[in-house]
């Protein structure tokens, strides 16, 4: 009687089966950046989808703990109260809401009013408002320029100051710049005050 035999060194289909797959690379997760509003937001979108992207996330974990909702800071946090249900809102929703609200092709009105909704806090530092009005006033006045958006934009920060004697101080010295309007103000907190501490940056020039 014949045998047959099998060379002890042939392949079989058990041995190609069990043969060690390829390492996956493991690659660190980059972490979102977090947007504030104060940016391009155009720029910021591009960014966090390719971060999005290399760390493999769903359009469900776009907007996770990890994702978008949890990256907005600062005026940008305004579109969460846009957001009926913060728990069921897809990333496709948030992202077009960021768009409408700090994108190019966003309303001049809604810039508008939101510099008429501009208020200056108790400590808050009217220059990083001052800030604010600018950035306001490009946006819903795009078209004007030079002396014009200058008076446009003293008017809006003055209108943002609760303090009508600080108000009436500064108009009557006839402010042309957001910045003369800093400098009175500081100035005019400072003679209201004369035991307080003058802050570091304020700045108390003579404005003719």
């Amino acid at each position: 009687m014949r045998f047959e035999t099998r060379s002890h060194y042939s392949s079989t289909p058990l041995q190609r089966d069990t043969a060690p797959e390829p390492r996956r690379i493991q690659r660190k997760e980059i972490e979102v950046r977090r947007y504030t509003g104060k940016y391009s937001v155009e720029d910021y979108l591009l960014q966090f989808e390719l971060t999005a992207r290399h760390n493999y996330w769903t359009d469900q974990e776009k907007t996770s703990s990890l994702g978008l909702l949890c990256a907005l800071d600062g005026p940008a946090r305004g579109v969460l109260a846009e957001i009926d249900d913060i728990t069921s809102v897809s990333y496709h929703e948030v992202r077009w809401a960021l768009l409408a609200r700090f994108g190019p092709a966003d309303l001049p009105a809604a810039h508008e009013q939101a510099l008429q909704q501009l208020q200056l806090n108790h400590g808050q530092n009217i220059r990083e408002l001052s800030k604010e009005v600018q950035r306001l006033t490009r946006r819903a006045y795009g078209d004007l320029a030079g002396r014009t958006r200058n008076q446009l934009m003293v008017g809006f920060l003055l209108r943002a100051i609760s303090d009508r004697d600080a108000v009436f101080y500064i108009r009557d010295k006839e402010p042309r710049t957001l910045d003369d309007v800093c400098t009175l103000y500081e100035r005019f907190r400072l003679l209201s005050n004369p035991g307080s501490q003058r802050h570091p940056t304020a700045r108390v020039a003579h404005i003719e």
